[in-house]
């Protein structure tokens, strides 16, 4: 039982001492097979003292997906053109009269989204009106452009779905 110990041990401290004692290192023998051709470059090496870091918490805010004066503007143009639309006729808007499968679940997702964007047109638009904080004037410009995306995915789904039927019908 010891003498299995023994070589256990003996067997381990080769395996961690050898290469230091007995070989070469693996940089070593990287180098010593690396062609005579190549050139050796120096790497840029990038450090926390190398950017520049914010200190104010206005300049560490992230990227809006779109301005103020854009959501305004998007705000204002999707009451005014859909609002008083028929879930059909906003369909129809979209992929005209193409009758694909599953058509009528997809319009009535899409007009559910659509009236999400008009609601939340009205909140941004309001909230404007009113001289709301920047937060809250935030925080509804988030919703409406998220809720344009929404409706903008839904959008393209539809088309996609209408030109592949188109295609195969």
């Amino acid at each position: 039982m010891t003498s299995d110990r023994i070589s256990i041990i003996l067997c381990s401290a080769l395996l961690f001492v050898g290469p230091s004692v007995f070989g070469q290192s693996v940089a070593d023998a990287a180098r010593q097979n690396r062609p005579k051709d190549a050139k050796i470059t120096s790497q840029r090496v990038f450090t926390d003292d190398t950017f520049q870091h914010s200190t104010s918490q206005k300049d560490a805010d992230f990227p809006n997906i779109s301005t103020l004066a854009d959501s305004l503007q998007k705000a204002s143009s999707a009451v005014t053109q859909s609002e008083g639309q028929t879930e059909r006729q906003y369909a129809e808007s979209v992929v005209h009269d193409v009758r694909f499968p599953g058509r009528d679940d997809w319009e009535h997702m899409l007009y559910a989204q659509q009236l999400k964007v008009i609601a939340t047109s009205h909140a941004v638009l309001d909230a404007v009106a009113a001289n709301a904080s920047d937060a809250v004037i935030r925080a509804a410009k988030n919703d409406f452009d998220l809720a344009v995306i929404a409706r903008d995915h839904l959008k393209a789904e539809g088309i996609a779905k209408a030109a592949a039927w188109e295609r195969n019908r």
